[in-house]
């Protein structure tokens, strides 16, 4: 199994809270009822995160930096460097604020291009079946990823 990694979250900051607060500023004004049709609330998470993935043919585990947008029960939305097809599973390392990492999997349920080749997407927390994608020092705890996550109630993000 090929597996092209930097495994790196380096990305440019001022480039990425840019993008981010352009995003924020549309959906103040966007008057849509995606927001009364949510199963959870989102709660605003900025965390960087590496994202490990299949490449389209198959062959070889990917990976890709990105920075969290905001969480839910049920999803995540990722600022990420790569562009995924939907139903493309993914697993997630997010480092939070504390140096703490969490592993997520999900699937991708849309991917919007950004500007500076940055993408949008969403992704919706489950088990995933690519054990591949499962970084060398978890796969036996793979039973363990939950199918979502909550932070504590005392989790404040930092911007």
């Amino acid at each position: 199994m090929l597996i092209q990694s930097n495994d790196s979250v380096e990305i440019n900051e001022s480039q990425v809270q840019l993008i981010l607060d352009r995003l924020d500023a549309q959906a103040r004004v966007c008057k849509s009822d995606y927001a009364s049709r949510r199963a959870s609330a989102r709660r605003r998470l900025r965390a960087p995160c590496l994202i490990r993935y299949a490449s389209r043919d198959g062959t070889a585990v990917l990976t890709a930096p990105g920075k969290t947008r905001d969480l839910s029960r049920t999803g995540l939305g990722v600022l990420a460097k790569a562009s995924f097809s939907a139903h493309a599973e993914l697993y997630l390392t997010l480092i939070l604020p504390d140096e703490k990492t969490v592993g997520l999997t999900g699937k991708v349920v849309y991917t919007r291009g950004l500007r500076l080749g940055w993408y949008l997407v969403g992704v919706k927390l489950q088990p995933i079946s690519d054990d591949r994608l499962f970084p060398e020092d978890t796969k036996d705890e793979s039973e363990d990823v939950p199918e979502s996550f909550e932070p504590p109630p005392d989790f404040v993000a930092q911007e």
